[in-house]
């Protein structure tokens, strides 16, 4: 309800827009701007890599929005709004629009096995691309340092954390549990718009972030970018995948569906493919070995606020 509320006060806007042009023209004026975008340069110009540590970090700049040890990284976020009005001339001027803009200045910082600092990248992503009142940025971000990547697709994206392939398999060799399985899932490198659920017997179970299997679980959305893991543990034996569709009206369909044999230890890889390959029956693949659009793809770790795998492993 809330994506179509939203969908009808941006056509509203886009409306009122036209009808403005058409009477004479409208204009924008600032009525409050945030320094965020000035303030984390300024900061982090003070960062001396091989020297600043994670307790000056924070001291610098607060505490992280994600940190972990283990994949030796850290984000850092600091935000604040921008407020503009529009105003139309019939003949005079006359607000009809105010907006207001989510600015956030982004840091990702990666440590040596010291928590010294080994590189940091900064960067900006705005909530509101609105071209109608030509305050607001770029609403996509993307940062490397390292082996991690920092990715913003768009304003109304779920921010994502992911790591280089080589920390990926360092992952999946050393951190995967000996008495469960590990399914890994993820789509060729134009991407999927697919949701997924885990199902076993009659229950369905929710492997996302770590919560309690329940009768009334909702699908999960597949990452924008990257691989993940459908649950980073599950138990041996025969799991059914379902790959479902989510309606304007919020009821969701079940478009295909595989099951899923997995033995204590091992690791099973899901391959999905878009709704445009459905006629030639290949909308999900399950396979023992790595698929080839996956060897080159990074791994989604976290993503808006969320751990998707353990924080930190073995702890």
């Amino acid at each position: 309800m809330a994506r179509q509320q939203d969908s009808a006060d941006r056509r509203i806007e886009w409306v009122i827009l036209v009808l403005a042009l058409a009477l004479g023209g409208c204009f924008g004026l600032p009525l409050h701007t945030t320094d965020v975008d000035k303030v984390l340069p300024q900061k982090a110009a003070t960062i001396v890599v091989g020297d600043t540590d994670r307790v000056a970090m924070r001291q610098l700049l607060g505490e992280p929005l994600a940190a972990s040890e283990y994949w030796r990284l850290d984000l850092f976020r600091l935000s604040g709004t921008d407020a503009a009005a529009a105003f139309v001339l019939v003949p005079y001027p006359v607000p009809f629009l105010v907006t207001h803009d989510e600015v956030s200045a982004w840091l990702l910082a990666e440590y040596d096995a010291n928590g010294k600092v080994t590189a940091y990248q900064t960067g900006v992503s705005h909530s509101n691309t609105d071209p109608v009142m030509q305050y607001s940025g770029p609403g996509h971000e993307r940062l490397e340092v390292g082996d991690t990547a920092f990715v913003i697709d768009g304003p109304k994206e779920p921010p994502l954390l992911l790591v280089s392939p080589a920390r990926r398999d360092v992952y999946l060799n050393k951190q995967v549990t000996r008495e469960q399985c590990t399914l890994l899932a993820g789509c060729r490198r134009d991407g999927c718009r697919w949701r997924l659920a885990l199902e076993r017997g009659k229950l369905e179970v929710e492997v996302d972030r770590g919560r309690q299997p329940s009768s009334d679980a909702s699908p999960l959305s597949v990452p924008d970018e990257g691989l993940f893991f459908l649950s980073p543990a599950l138990a041996p034996g025969e799991h059914l995948v379902e790959l479902r569709e989510t309606s304007s009206n919020g009821s969701v369909r079940t478009r295909a569906s595989t099951k899923v044999s997995c033995v204590a230890g091992g690791v099973s890889y899901l391959l999905l493919f878009d709704e445009g390959d459905e006629a030639t029956g290949e909308a999900l693949t399950v396979s023992s070995a790595m698929p080839e659009p996956f060897r080159d793809q990074r791994l989604c770790i976290w993503r808006d606020g969320q751990w998707l795998v353990p924080q930190e492993p073995g702890r």
